[in-house]
């Protein structure tokens, strides 16, 4: 096999993690039905996981945050601390402020429901994988709910932004990936990494979640993609 034929057929690895079995067996087969992903090992406890995590190589890991036994959140830190880069995604059968600040703070980019259709996972797999942010339509409606920023705060905060910086911004909320971004903004994947570090250090916010949280907040991003 050539290596551009590698490049074609290699897939996202996906460690998937949820203490239902039903849940967990009937996920992982809707994902290995696409081309480019693959299930090679799911576990039943962020125990289990966080063990399989650290002994194999993962493009994504996608965890139920309610199951017995080791916090979500805790297994999610220790995993921050060894695989700084590895995407993570959350699923919750509700979301509240108190998951969505604990998920934020363990580096998590991507909440869904579980009572999302499998097809959204799989758009936030691949958003996540290629760098973006995946928000589910009840994780971005509390955002938008939340009370936002002081008008004059969130002003001088934005006014710290060049125009370019200003639509990154925009884009990361719409829970766009820098692939996307670059397409949409006519600059490389390269550049828009630039942008969005630049972003955080202005606004003092140290993730993506939280660059998307705050322009949702604000009203820079609306919940409905622009045509």
């Amino acid at each position: 096999m050539t290596s551009t034929e590698e490049t074609t057929t290699k897939k996202t690895k996906i460690l998937l993690v949820d203490d239902h079995l039903i849940v967990r067996d009937s996920l992982a087969r809707r994902l290995e039905d696409e081309p480019d992903l693959e299930v090679p090992h799911t576990a039943g406890d962020a125990d289990q996981g966080l063990a399989l995590a650290e002994a194999n190589d993962f493009d994504v890991i996608v965890m139920d945050i309610n199951m017995p036994g080791m916090s979500c959140f805790e297994a999610a830190k220790r995993l921050q601390t060894s695989h700084p880069d590895l995407p993570l995604v959350f699923l919750s059968a509700y979301w509240n402020d108190a998951f969505i600040e604990q998920a934020q703070g363990v580096g998590a980019v991507g909440l869904l429901s579980k009572s999302d259709e499998p097809d959204l996972l799989i758009n936030a797999i691949r958003t996540v994988v290629d760098g973006g942010v995946f928000l589910s339509d009840e994780v971005r409606g509390r955002f938008e709910s939340e009370n936002g920023e002081n008008p004059d705060e969130s002003k001088t905060k934005l006014s710290t932004l060049t125009p370019r910086e200003i639509d990154v911004l925009r884009w990361v909320g719409m829970g766009q990936s820098r692939k996307q971004m670059a397409k949409q903004l006519g600059i490389s994947e390269n550049t828009v990494a630039v942008h969005t570090n630049r972003i955080m250090r202005k606004l003092d916010i140290h993730d993506r979640v939280g660059l998307a949280r705050f322009s949702i907040k604000i009203g820079l991003s609306p919940l409905d993609e622009p045509s």
